[in-house]
């Protein structure tokens, strides 16, 4: 730019102010040389860098990025595993539309509804309709945790499998084998209460008085067809109850406790409680997953996932999905085959989590 400028002002100016141009040029090169710059962070690239100096009394000493660092880790056959499961529940959900079978648990279940149910059949059916929307949401979770995989956000990892975990869970509660058709029912009008009721209360706190209204004209036609089958029906008011809250003598399962029962299908106890501790702010947690690089009296701060945390990671997932998935098509007797053939081409996203109760 100075060079066109320089050569402009050649052509159609006087001498002298090419002179004092030359000048001003050779002074701003000058200063430009003086200026210091700093240096490159000589931190690794795998994790997202701060430069944030903690107290001495907070963090560990400094250590290089070992060997095993997932700057060499590709976790390709994590991420096939992962892409496979994707396109096989596509495939099956394809196949979610079609008539109830009358061999399934699903049609048998709608002749022993309460005779209170308007339309058993379509009860029934939704209560697998709004599971397979909650595997629907975990399997773009698990297309969000493939792309994670690579130097930066390691951290979010842990948020996305919890979600997606979170999600599975309540396909494992509301299509529990155990479940009697009325306690089916009931789990799924709270789940309906829950959903709307937590949408009018975010609301109310938003000052969303449009929402608001929308979320309690959901929540009363439910109550409304509750009630017609359990009358003694009552609406918990703050998130703190819903552990104490239940419908024709079932309990509702809270978050955790939904968790809790995956967790114990994938022979991963205590699933929940290490989801909670790596996604609430912990400074000890966030200590843990990193590494220090001293550079200039700085201590730069790297963060970093072991490479058995991410796969650890994508076996809860996948898992957790394929259970959820295989629960759906139990009820339906629908085939499983696609899933069984998913689960023999990758086998160590199924038994890697019960090989440790804790990354």
């Amino acid at each position: 730019m100075l060079v066109l400028v320089l050569l402009f002002m050649l052509f159609l100016t006087p001498g002298f102010v090419l002179i004092i141009a030359l000048i001003v040029t050779l002074a701003f090169i000058v200063i430009l040389a003086l200026t210091p710059h700093p240096h490159p962070c000589p931190c690794s690239n795998v994790g997202a860098i701060s430069s944030l100096t903690l107290p001495d009394d907070l963090h560990e000493e400094g250590t290089a990025m070992d060997a095993e660092s997932p700057e060499a880790e590709t976790f390709d056959a994590e991420r096939a595993g992962a892409l496979d499961l994707v396109v096989t529940w596509y495939s099956i959900a394809s196949g979610l539309g079609k008539p109830t079978l009358p061999t399934s648990k699903c049609a048998h279940e709608a002749t022993q509804l309460p005779q209170t149910v308007d339309q058993p059949e379509k009860v029934a059916r939704s209560v697998v309709t709004h599971s397979a929307a909650y595997v629907a949401a975990a399997v773009q979770q698990l297309r969000a945790l493939e792309h994670l995989v690579g130097p930066d956000l390691v951290l979010v990892g842990w948020t996305v499998t919890r979600t997606l975990v979170e999600h599975c869970s309540r396909v494992i509660w509301l299509l529990d084998p155990d479940a009697t058709p009325t306690g089916r029912l009931a789990r799924w009008y709270m789940e309906l209460i829950t959903s709307a009721q937590m949408m009018r209360l975010s609301a109310k706190t938003m000052r969303d008085k449009a929402s608001a209204s929308e979320a309690k004209a959901l929540r009363e036609k439910v109550l409304g067809d509750a009630r017609r089958t359990f009358p003694d029906i009552a609406l918990f008011e703050n998130v703190k109850d819903l552990d104490e809250w239940s419908v024709g003598g079932e309990p509702n399962a809270g978050l955790g406790h939904a968790v809790r029962l995956l967790g114990n299908l994938i022979s991963t106890h205590g699933l929940y409680d290490v989801l909670s501790g790596f996604t609430h702010p912990s400074i000890f947690r966030l200590q843990k997953q990193t590494v220090s690089v001293a550079h200039d009296g700085y201590d730069y701060k790297s963060y970093y996932a072991e490479p058995d945390v991410v796969r650890w990671q994508f076996a809860v997932s996948c898992t957790s999905i394929y259970l959820a998935a295989h629960t759906i098509l139990d009820y339906l007797d629908l085939d499983t085959t696609p899933l069984e053939e998913w689960a023999d081409r990758h086998p160590d996203l199924l038994s890697w989590t019960k090989m440790t109760a804790e990354p």
